[in-house]
């Protein structure tokens, strides 16, 4: 049981009202961190997490949610080598119908900040993944992650921060500056077609992808970093998609989420006077539509987002609450936003990292989160209505 839970919910909630329908047992030890929730194979559900190794070193493991259970934890690929970030973390999701691709970020010996991206890819549902490899041309001990994969049919597009222009140069050089990269991982794991799709972005912010677009925070020349999207179909610049001015010198370490209908972000207004807020906005054929705040008042951002099946979003993100943080969620719709849930008290420590969501079996929505406090990954499912 979460001791945390803060809100109750009467037994007939109004439609669109989210409420906590049950706790799900995690398959993830104690000591495990980092959790990520992405589709599995048919209507599986897959959760992943780092867990410490005993003789030292990490190991990356996954279990599926399928007919009401979690299967047995398998591994990923373990090593002395990981590099473990509350923000930059591993991706485990489906891609080409029935194959599975893990990421994540593995250090460059001899330089502690540095480190690359490796994957790896599964045929038979994560029992078996093929040799790691790197999934970037560059060798430079460099910054390289927060990386997002979609699914594009017969492959996956993998987006990631690619941080070669740092190499050889002096720290405060304006021409040290990360790039935002994509490729393309085929049925057989081959990567092809690496391109540079933003040659100055923020340097530590997550990507998030939606159909052929890709939303991340951008970087000015004036240090401007607010909400930028660019279409992989299109033959088209980045743009600013939000608008929102937001001038700051250093790294929010605070990227958008998104679904296919919806995009949700943390930023301030170019003067500073409306605070830090949440945004959401639905995405439209050629802009971001009817874009407005939906946090509580004091945000500390770290957004997630999932599409409900039947229309509409869930967000979920922290707010600021005294000495903790709590756990908050909301149904995003057309017809109007529904009243949020508080889902748990958790703590403001960067150890916490950032939420997941994910639909679910049964129309329900799966909400996972690191408690650093317990050491322990907690998972609950979200219901929204009767």
């Amino acid at each position: 049981m979460i001791a945390t839970l803060l809100t109750s919910t009467a037994a007939h909630a109004a439609p669109g009202v989210l409420r906590v329908a049950r706790t799900l047992t995690s398959p993830a030890p104690r000591g495990a961190s980092t959790p990520r929730l992405a589709p599995g194979p048919g209507d599986a559900l897959v959760l992943s997490w780092q867990e410490p190794r005993a003789a030292g070193g990490h190991r990356l493991r996954m279990a599926q949610w399928d007919d009401g259970r979690w299967s047995e934890p398998r591994t990923i690929a373990e090593g002395d080598s990981f590099f473990v970030n509350w923000a930059d973390f591993p991706v485990v999701t489906r891609y080409a119908r029935d194959r599975l691709i893990a990421t994540w970020a593995w250090r460059v010996a001899g330089a502690p900040y540095a480190y690359h991206v490796r994957y790896a890819v599964s045929a038979d549902d994560g029992r078996t993944w093929s040799a790691p490899s790197r999934l970037h041309r560059d060798t430079s001990a460099t910054e390289h992650g927060f990386v997002s994969v979609a699914d594009a049919g017969d492959h996956a597009r993998v987006v990631w921060l690619d941080g070669h222009a740092y190499a050889g140069r002096a720290e405060g050089d304006p021409a040290a500056q990360m790039a935002l990269h994509a490729a393309r991982v085929d049925r057989d794991g081959r990567v092809s077609g690496e391109v540079t799709l933003d040659d100055r972005v923020c340097d530590c912010c997550g990507t998030a992808q939606s159909g052929t677009r890709v939303f991340y925070r951008d970087r000015g020349a004036d240090e401007v970093r607010d909400l930028a999207v660019l279409d992989t179909a299109a033959p088209e610049a980045p743009r600013i998609a939000s608008g929102d001015g937001w001038r700051i010198p250093g790294c929010p370490v605070n990227g958008p989420a998104a679904t296919g209908a919806g995009v949700a972000f943390y930023t301030e207004s170019s003067g500073g006077e409306d605070g830090p807020m949440v945004r959401h906005a639905w995405l439209g054929p050629d802009a971001l539509m009817g874009a407005r705040r939906i946090d509580l008042g004091r945000p500390l951002g770290r957004v997630a987002m999932a599409a409900l099946p039947g229309g509409g979003d869930v967000a979920a993100w922290l707010e600021e609450s005294g000495p903790h943080a709590t756990l908050v969620a909301r149904v995003l719709q057309r017809s109007g936003d529904a009243p949020a849930l508080r889902v748990a008290r958790v703590s403001k420590k960067r150890a916490s990292g950032f939420p997941q969501l994910a639909p679910g079996p049964d129309g329900r929505i799966v909400l996972a989160w690191h408690d650093p406090d317990a050491r322990r990954i907690r998972v609950v499912e979200l219901a929204a209505g009767d």
